[in-house]
């Protein structure tokens, strides 16, 4: 929101790397990212991500909500407008998600210190602070009356993970055949489900999969990745050469411990100790990384699986593209980002092998749910079939679309 309502100046480092766009405003640039992937071949799903202009997501982060105390309902709903408007005569911007992973927040105590009020978002209770499908819709019907030609993309509660609310409260827009769901999903989002591929299909189907199997509306997987070491991919697959430009931080090494490293990876205790106890300690680190990395490569399998075997040819967004991370915080910006499908030179795979398992989801056949041509969701199908099977995300950093 922040970028559209205040459309401020981007610094100069954030664009180093296509210098043409150096003094444009927020918006400036985002017209060229857009007009350039338009340019070739490829289709924009644009995203109102967050609030305020940072990395996201927690639940103290005061942006869980669609409003916040920064920017208001209103705000929010003009700035979908707003875009949604300015774009309606590229017919390569094809949808618009009103808002990226719905999370509980935490008010901070008026006392101060740690604690706080915890508000949680629900799903068809009427309740206007926080019934997020009634504020999906408002939302929506905004977008559609300033650009009839989107697709509006409504994603779940917790952290995008969860459309069981869907089931009896399904989102219905004035203008029928726009809508789709879209769902997230990582290995982090189901603790329960890790080690038992039964209870996490059982899980996918229960708080997503269902949308799509009983032809609700189409669903699209907007996010979900693996990171690459100590190898999240299969074993087979081998990092495709060249790897980090000098001075990256390396994936065996952890990167950023705030977004791209092992829940499991933790700091050594500081205080010293014995050389024999930093040597278990070591060992200790080295053991937990080894299960988290069995754990990983494990999940991406399952979940490739899943797919291809319950939802074939289902549109997906896989997180992310970026081979180095962005500026904000717990980032280190040009930082290997350690689930980037690119190296951190940006100019090539950081595996083909797994890449090749990420294309072969978009080669599998497209299934439309069993749909009367009177339903909303089967106008929808098409459109999603239309805009194209697969959207992959990228960002502009410190490489940039013009070397894309």
């Amino acid at each position: 929101l922040e970028a559209v309502l205040e459309d401020g100046a981007v610094s100069a480092h954030a664009v180093s790397a296509n210098p043409p766009l150096a003094g444009l405003s927020a918006v400036e640039v985002m017209d060229a990212v857009v007009e350039s992937l338009g340019r070739r071949g490829l289709m924009v799903v644009l995203d109102e991500h967050t609030g305020k202009a940072d990395w996201c997501c927690d639940v103290r982060d005061g942006d869980g909500l669609w409003y916040s105390e920064a920017y208001s309902e209103a705000q929010w709903i003009a700035a979908l407008a707003r875009l949604a408007q300015r774009y309606q005569s590229n017919p390569m911007v094809v949808g618009i998600e009103l808002r990226n992973e719905i999370r509980p927040v935490v008010v901070p105590s008026s006392e101060g210190g740690g604690g706080g009020r915890v508000v949680m978002p629900t799903w068809g209770d009427g309740n206007l602070a926080t019934d997020w499908a009634a504020a999906a819709t408002r939302a929506g019907n905004a977008v559609l009356a300033a650009n009839p030609k989107l697709l509006v993309v409504v994603g779940g509660l917790d952290f995008g993970l969860d459309l069981r609310g869907v089931r009896d409260h399904p989102v219905t827009l004035d203008m029928p055949g726009k809508l789709v769901y879209s769902a997230h999903h990582y290995l982090w989002s189901c603790p329960a489900c890790l080690g038992d591929k039964k209870k996490l299909w059982e899980y996918l189907d229960e708080h997503w999969g269902f949308v799509a199997k009983e032809g609700v509306a189409p669903v699209w997987l907007s996010e979900f990745g693996t990171p690459h070491t100590p190898d999240g991919y299969a074993s087979s697959q081998q990092p495709a050469a060249p790897r980090a430009a000098a001075g990256a931080e390396s994936a065996s090494q952890g990167g950023d411990a705030g977004a791209s490293a092992p829940p499991h990876a933790a700091a050594t205790a500081a205080g010293g100790g014995s050389e024999e106890g930093g040597e278990e300690e070591r060992h200790w680190q080295d053991a937990r990384q080894q299960e988290y990395s069995s754990q990983q490569a494990q999940w991406w399998n399952w979940m490739v699986d899943y797919l291809r075997s319950e939802h074939p040819g289902l549109s997906f967004a896989y997180w992310p593209l970026d081979g180095t991370q962005s500026s904000g915080r717990t980032r280190e910006r040009g930082a290997e980002e350690t689930y980037g499908l690119l190296n951190a030179n940006w100019d090539a795979p950081y595996s083909r092998g797994h890449l090749a398992q990420v294309t072969a989801l978009i080669a599998e056949p497209h299934v439309r749910p069993s749909l009367s041509s009177a339903s909303p969701g089967a106008a929808t199908q098409e459109a999603a079939s239309r805009a194209g099977a697969t959207q992959v995300g990228a960002t502009i950093g410190t490489r940039g679309m013009g070397e894309l």
